[in-house]
C-alpha cells in the first residue's frame, strides 16, 4: 500500500517528534486507523501504537447510542403524554359543541351531560346546562302564555260575536221610520 501519511509520521518519529495521525488502515486499505507515537526521552526510542479506529471510538458508540435511545424514548413519553392530554381536553369541548349543534337544530332537551371535570370546560359544561334547562322553562312559559292569550282571544271573539248578533244587521234599523239617524 502506498501511505504518504505513513512516510511523513515516520519522518516525525526519527527526528524525535510525537503526534497523532488518522489514516487508512495499513494491512486493508479499507477502514480507518489512528496512528499514535511519542518519544521516549531516556532510552532514545519512539513508542508508536496503530489502533483501529471502531476499537477507539467503540465505547464512545455506545454511549451515543444509549443517549439516543434515552432521548428517543423521553421524546416518545412526551408525545404520548401530550397526545392523552390532548384527547382528555379536546373530547369534552366535542362533546359540548356536539350538544350545542343539537340546540342549534332545535333539540332543547340535549345537556351535556356526561362532562364532570372540575376546570373551565366543566364549569362551561355547567354554565350551558343552566342556560339550556332556563332557556326550556322560558320556552314552556311562553307557550302557556300563548295558550292563556288564545282562550283569551277565543272567548273575546265570541264576545265580539254574541255583540254583533244583537246589533240590527238593516240599515237603517228602521226604515219607515224618519225621526232616526
Amino acid at each position: 500500500l502506498d501511505l504518504p501519511e505513513l512516510a511523513a509520521a515516520a519522518k516525525d518519529m526519527a527526528a524525535g517528534k510525537s503526534g497523532v495521525l488518522r489514516l487508512r488502515d495499513p494491512e486493508d486499505g479499507e477502514g480507518m486507523s489512528w496512528l499514535v507515537f511519542a518519544p521516549i526521552a531516556s532510552t532514545g526510542w519512539t513508542l508508536m501504537a496503530l489502533v483501529e479506529e471502531e476499537k477507539v471510538l467503540a465505547e464512545v458508540n455506545q454511549r451515543l447510542q444509549r443517549q439516543l435511545a434515552v432521548s428517543l424514548a423521553g421524546t416518545l413519553l412526551v408525545l404520548l403524554i401530550l397526545a392523552v392530554t390532548a384527547v382528555r381536553i379536546t373530547r369534552p369541548l366535542a362533546r359540548l359543541a356536539e350538544t350545542a349543534r343539537q340546540v342549534g337544530a332545535g333539540n332543547l332537551a340535549a345537556r351535556a351531560e356526561d362532562i364532570s371535570s372540575r376546570d373551565e370546560i366543566g364549569q362551561f359544561a355547567t354554565v350551558f346546562n343552566r342556560m339550556l334547562d332556563e332557556l326550556d322553562a322560558a320556552t314552556a312559559a311562553r307557550i302557556r302564555e300563548t295558550a292563556a292569550r288564545q282562550a283569551v282571544e277565543s272567548e273575546l271573539k265570541v264576545a265580539l260575536e254574541i255583540q254583533r248578533s244583537l246589533l240590527p244587521h238593516v240599515f237603517p234599523p228602521f226604515p219607515e221610520h224618519a225621526e232616526f239617524d
